[in-house]
């Protein structure tokens, strides 16, 4: 199968954003393009406990508490791996879902300190510049926050690496700088790629996992405090262009994923959504 390809860049300091489609996708600011075609590494896991639903396949699976460390809480874990029902089983998302990775009173402090920033828009990593904004592909506030607020969640990222690995079935090496997200009514991010893919070739393709750590709270209705929209949403593989997987997960839950999953941000529709997002990265 051909497609016609066009490259939005990759993300600097973020993702690397790649859009496939057979016909020119809008870039007004405001619109919404959407990814036509897409194609990424298939991830087949055998031995996997498989039940079977009305639309897709779903594995699951729930691995032992971990051993208590202060650093992390009591986290829980969830895996949910979706596929179409293609009988080869090529067609995959997985996520692994660390819940209470942040506890409510953790979450809360750092919300406090995220609202208080005035912040930047969000990058585009451009191969000759560097980077650029392209309010187009993605709309978001990068936040900077106090050393020891990032440090704190550079240490718990390093506490659940062990278990990212086994689950993954990876070796990592060390986090990237992780990125405070502030979403505004309106804000998104399109269909995209964080790296770990043979389509580009940059600093992007030592990505190994992508993980997002939640910390304010979804609801249908405007509430203080809460943002609605803002679905973290997953795609099939091209196989099965038409599967798609929303996440809502808890505020403090940490969404981890293989980078070279399509995946996009629909836009918020009221509130302020918070979020941190991160990359594990390949050995050196």
């Amino acid at each position: 199968m051909t497609f016609a390809q066009r490259t939005c860049g990759v993300l600097g300091d973020c993702v690397c954003a790649m859009m496939y489609a057979p016909r020119k996708i809008a870039g007004r600011v405001g619109d919404t393009p959407r990814l036509v075609n897409v194609q990424h590494a298939p991830y087949n896991k055998p031995n996997s406990r498989i039940t079977t639903t009305p639309a897709i396949l779903l594995h699951a699976r729930r691995y032992p508490a971990p051993d208590p460390d202060p650093r992390v809480g009591k986290a829980r874990e969830t895996t949910r791996t979706n596929h179409n029902t293609d009988q080869r089983q090529e067609s995959m998302i997985d996520l692994l879902q660390i819940e209470e990775f942040l506890d409510e009173a953790t979450c809360e402090r750092m919300l406090a300190e995220l609202r208080a920033l005035a912040g930047q828009e969000a990058t585009v990593l451009d191969s000759a510049t560097g980077g650029r904004v392209a309010p187009s592909v993605r709309r978001t506030t990068r936040l900077q926050v106090s050393p020891a607020v990032r440090e704190q969640i550079v240490q718990r990222l390093g506490g659940v690496k062990a278990r990212l690995e086994q689950h993954f079935n990876v070796v990592l090496g060390d986090c990237e700088e992780p990125q405070f997200l502030r979403y505004l009514t309106g804000d998104y991010f399109v269909p995209h790629q964080d790296g770990n893919t043979p389509m580009v070739y940059d600093d992007s393709r030592f990505r190994r996992i992508s993980a997002v750590i939640f910390l304010s709270r979804r609801t249908d209705e405007p509430e203080p405090c809460t943002y609605g929209g803002g679905s973290l949403v997953m795609h099939g593989h091209f196989s099965a262009p038409n599967l798609r997987i929303p996440v809502h997960p808890a505020p403090g839950t940490l969404v981890a994923f293989r980078p070279e999953t399509t995946h996009e941000v629909t836009p918020v529709t009221h509130g302020e959504r918070y979020t941190i997002a991160c990359w594990f990265r390949a050995p050196v």
